[in-house]
């Protein structure tokens, strides 16, 4: 979502079973998120973006731990991180953890982990394709956890993707 939930959401979304809610998506596509270095490398979020992300957040995060629903939130950052988003995207991370303790999250269609150039991040979504029993074992020896990406929504494909990842001892 690139809108924060409200906490009536949230609690809603509680109570009917949600294991992990998304409090908000830090990137976007579009003119204007990124601050640029002078040979237009990607070094941080622009001031305007930066200051969306850090006041929506501060809005909703002291009321979720109030309610000690800090463990069931998450923001997410990127579909398929590029090589120049990575270091952004740790550091962005690590400030939001530091600050608010929030886990975080991102989503992947490439094997993107052999780089090793991933930072700050406690859950990867992972395209189906990528979920070889090797995969999942070298994720958790990291303490990854892996949700399963593109789920179907027919009736057989999504009851076996479903079961699939329940037995695979996928995250979600």
């Amino acid at each position: 979502a690139n809108k924060t939930p409200t906490m009536e959401q949230i609690e809603l979304w509680n109570k009917n079973g949600a294991q992990m809610i998304n409090l908000l998506r830090i990137s976007r596509m579009g003119k204007g998120i990124w601050k640029l270095d002078k040979n237009g490398k990607k070094v941080d979020f622009s001031v305007p973006r930066r200051k969306y992300i850090f006041k929506n957040l501060r809005r909703i995060v002291p009321q979720i731990k109030e309610k000690n629903l800090i463990n069931k939130c998450f923001v997410y950052g990127f579909d398929e991180p590029t090589v120049d988003m990575r270091p952004v995207m740790g550091k962005i991370y690590d400030e939001i953890k530091k600050e608010f303790g929030l886990k975080t999250m991102f989503a992947t269609y490439r094997p993107i982990w052999e780089d090793g150039e991933i930072k700050n991040v406690d859950y990867w979504a992972v395209a189906w394709f990528l979920l070889t029993p090797e995969t999942i074992e070298k994720l958790k020896k990291r303490n990854i956890k892996i949700f399963a990406y593109n789920l179907a929504t027919a009736g057989a494909q999504a009851r076996l993707q479903f079961w699939s990842a329940f037995k695979s001892g996928m995250d979600g």
